[in-house]
């Protein structure tokens, strides 16, 4: 099976501008990076900060943050005249680096905005695949890992959050990013990101597995509607093979604590299985195994399915509003793969050996087709009425039925009505109105004890009034 990540080699230069001068959509680029701004799309698009990266003959990667650029045409003129290695985007700057006041440091500006991502890659996944990959290696096999979790977060986002825009891109290499492009998204403060991490990231690493965090229960009520049905995927696909010792070994391991137990119920498993079981037979096999060895059987069972399929994201990408990330229809630096948008209800069916590349021209031929996606986005976003958000601060001290929700509209006039006559953190937007279950975490300068007795006590809570 053809492996991304090939034998490193540097992309030709002349390549790369080809690509920019004749191929890229930098319409679509620069329509994508204004989208969710309140500022004017060209005010957005001069404050908004790139990386231009290059490679040195040593394999090694060079940076180059905080460039800035007037106009899309100046922008263009620069990658034609650079032909850098990679481009990196970073949040609209509250200042234009070029007139920065004396004493004040690039690292010192702040941040206007920014569009959150959430950012998955597959050796996150390193303890549970079963191909031939490891590390950063990426196969069509393991891809399904990705696509599973990018399906998980995009409805997460969409029913918990009232996410509706969401642009899924394969990174290039070994992952793939979700730009959430809400109008208010791009307004999220850090607490808010913070918030979302913590609610996607469900488990805890403990050693070399991770173990179900029950302070998170409120994921619980997403098990039958994703979790499961994507899980189910993955075993027809063969993707998480019932027969593979790793995989078996990583089960028992979530099932039991103890070494003894552990090699006991796998013994169990592995022996009681017969040979012209498929692969999903197997499963539920062993359903019925551990039914009849755990006295919690079915609290076991999904636990197992989450943990084996449940997003591994990066924190950093969606909490820090100064992260860096690949700008989309750009290339990876060590593959030459194009960063291209995939269909997130058909992710399973995308094939990330055969995205379009730098080192085949012949593959740049039809890029049309990849750069539809993002076209259909923005054809949609100017049928959309503008978001606005309104954040406060909450004290999780308090019992849940005090907290401020935060809470969707459908009425505009109703919105500002129940604004000037309640205390409560509420947004508008177009969608259908729904209730969220997300309560801005903000716990000051609490310890980090504190900090996550109150988690407890908010999930607690949460749980109990929405499940």
């Amino acid at each position: 099976m053809d492996h991304i990540v090939k034998p490193y080699r540097m992309i030709d230069r002349n390549a790369i501008r080809r690509y920019i001068d004749n191929t890229m959509p930098l319409q679509e680029v620069w329509q994508l990076l204004t989208m969710c701004s309140d500022l004017h799309p060209d005010d957005a698009f001069c404050m908004r900060e790139f990386n231009l990266g290059f490679q040195r003959h040593d394999g090694a990667d060079g940076y180059s943050r905080f460039h800035q650029f007037d106009s899309l045409e100046a922008f263009k003129r620069e990658l034609l005249r650079r032909a850098p290695a990679r481009i990196d985007v970073g949040a609209i700057l509250s200042t234009e680096t070029d007139y920065m006041p004396l004493g004040i440091t690039w690292r010192q500006v702040e941040a206007y905005e920014k569009e959150p991502v959430i950012d998955i890659d597959v050796d996150d996944y390193a303890d549970v695949r079963s191909c031939n990959c490891s590390g950063k290696m990426l196969c069509a096999q393991c891809w399904h890992f990705l696509a599973t979790a990018a399906s998980i977060v995009n409805y997460l986002m969409e029913e918990k959050f009232g996410c509706n825009r969401i642009m899924w891109i394969y990174s290039g290499r070994r992952g793939v990013h979700g730009w959430i492009l809400d109008q208010s998204a791009a307004h999220y403060p850090e607490s808010f990101r913070h918030a979302i991490a913590d609610y996607l990231s469900t488990f805890q690493v403990n050693r070399d597995h991770r173990v179900f965090s029950g302070t998170c229960k409120v994921a619980l009520s997403s098990y039958e509607s994703i979790v499961l049905p994507q899980f189910e995927e993955l075993v027809r696909r063969e993707v998480v093979l019932m027969r593979n010792t790793k995989i078996m070994t990583y089960i028992t391991k979530i099932a039991l604590g103890t070494e003894t137990k552990n090699m006991t119920l796998l013994r169990a498993l592995m022996s009681s299985a017969k040979p012209e079981m498929n692969n999903m037979s197997l499963w539920n096999h062993y359903k019925l195994v551990l039914q009849q060895h755990h006295p919690a059987a079915q609290q076991v069972i999904r636990t197992i399915v989450f943990s084996l399929v449940f997003p591994r994201i990066d924190r950093n990408v969606t909490t820090a509003m100064k992260h860096l990330i690949k700008c989309p229809y750009s290339w990876h630096p060590r593959t030459g793969a194009i960063c291209v948008p995939f269909d997130v209800y058909s992710a399973h069916e995308f094939d990330p050996t055969c995205a379009p590349n730098l080192h085949d021209p012949s593959s740049l031929s039809d890029f049309w087709k990849w750069s539809r996606p993002i076209q259909l986005l923005l054809r949609e976003n100017s049928e959309l009425a503008r978001r606005m958000v309104c954040i406060e601060c909450c004290d999780l001290q308090q019992p849940l039925s005090k907290l401020p929700l935060y809470i969707v509209f459908n009425d505009p006039e109703e919105w500002e009505e129940h604004q000037r006559t309640h205390d409560h953190t509420m947004a508008y937007t177009a969608d259908n109105s729904r209730l969220h279950n997300l309560v801005v975490l903000m716990c000051g300068n609490k310890t980090g004890s504190e900090r996550q007795a109150l988690k407890r006590i908010f999930y607690d809570q949460l749980s109990e009034r929405l499940l």
